[in-house]
């Protein structure tokens, strides 16, 4: 796959994947999409995420220093304006403001107006957990398998993620699925192993991708209890169903961006990730505040009213990001060599 190629359709998975995101974070428990999205939403950003993953040997300090400052002072930048709009749209009294500030210094989901600020710590610590691993293990068959062991502890010990300081919960429990993306990275950017320049292993792809698709539309309208009363309850069966349906929602979203490619809107939702994990929450409250003003039910009981309402979310952020970028390209862009 050629870097440019390659380019954009990471950046359109990325843009898919927090579009996801969005909509799994503001959902009723209660609507159908919701068990939906909960098969592989936070996989396949941990995945997305990974294919921008560092590649080559580099000093591990200075990177470090370089994406922390990136990551941290973003997620800073977007926690004083999301504290700001609850002020403005929040519900009054119902956190105080001690809570509020540990909420917001330890980069915990739980916050009203952080239900993805705390991503973009968990970004950065998965990150620094996979090059950590990859100096250690450097056959990449052993790094996948330490990755596989971390996350299944941590799928031990956790629950949803966001619950942990920083969101380490997630690091670790996803950190499989962000050393694929980043195996995925490496194998698409070597020319003449896997550029999918032949016509079969195009139509394998595609075909992987279209029964993808087709199994995750058949657990939206039938669920998935079909494979869960065949797979039981035991741990270790429930952990193998969820990587295989997690496994399949990347499949199938893969084949979305590659498609997308050609659009690039969805490239430029990648791009703008950033500013929507960090405000979109604050904004989705915001709009929740003004539904409930105007006398109008839950929007989030209504999975298509949720859905347009993340499509204008997302677009509200691509638009405020491709002013940002102007003013400081290098904090609101991902790094990646090539431009779209």
């Amino acid at each position: 796959m050629r870097n440019r190629s390659f380019s954009v359709w990471s950046m359109s998975m990325m843009g898919i994947a927090v579009f996801w995101l969005l909509a799994g974070s503001l959902t009723s428990e209660t609507v159908r999409l919701y068990p939906f999205v909960l098969l592989f939403f936070y996989q396949l950003y941990y995945f997305s995420a990974g294919l921008f993953a560092p590649q080559g040997e580099f000093e591990v300090g200075p990177w470090v220093i370089r994406r922390g400052r990136v990551l941290l002072c973003l997620y800073m930048a977007c926690g004083v304006v999301s504290l700001a709009l609850y002020a403005l749209c929040g519900a009054p009294g119902t956190e105080g403001p001690a809570m509020l500030a540990t909420e917001l210094l330890f980069a915990l989901g739980t916050a009203p107006f952080g239900r993805l600020l705390w991503i973009l710590p968990s970004t950065l610590l998965a990150e620094l957990l996979f090059v950590l691993l990859r100096r250690t293990f450097k056959n990449r068959y052993f790094l996948l398998f330490a990755s596989g062991l971390l996350s299944l502890a941590a799928s031990m010990a956790y629950g949803l993620p966001g619950k942990v300081a920083y969101g380490a919960d997630g690091a670790l429990r996803y950190l499989i699925y962000y050393a694929l993306g980043a195996g995925t990275s490496a194998l698409l950017r070597q020319k003449g192993k896997l550029c999918f320049s032949s016509r079969s292993a195009r139509l394998c792809a595609g075909g992987a991708g279209c029964f993808a698709l087709a199994l995750l539309a058949f657990c939206f309208w039938f669920g998935t209890g079909w494979a869960t009363a065949r797979l039981g309850g035991a741990f270790l069966l429930v952990q193998l169903r969820t990587f295989l349906f997690a496994l399949v929602g990347i499949a199938g979203m893969a084949l979305i961006a590659f498609f997308a490619c050609r659009f690039h809107f969805c490239a430029l939702l990648g791009r703008s990730a950033a500013l929507i994990l960090g405000l979109g929450g604050a904004l989705a409250m915001c709009a929740n505040r003004i539904f409930v003003m105007a006398g109008m039910s839950l929007w989030a009981e209504n999975q298509f009213v949720t859905l347009a309402l993340c499509a204008f979310i997302c677009a509200v952020c691509t638009v405020m990001w491709r002013f940002l970028r102007k003013k400081a390209p290098r904090v609101w862009e991902m790094e990646v060599q090539d431009e779209l």
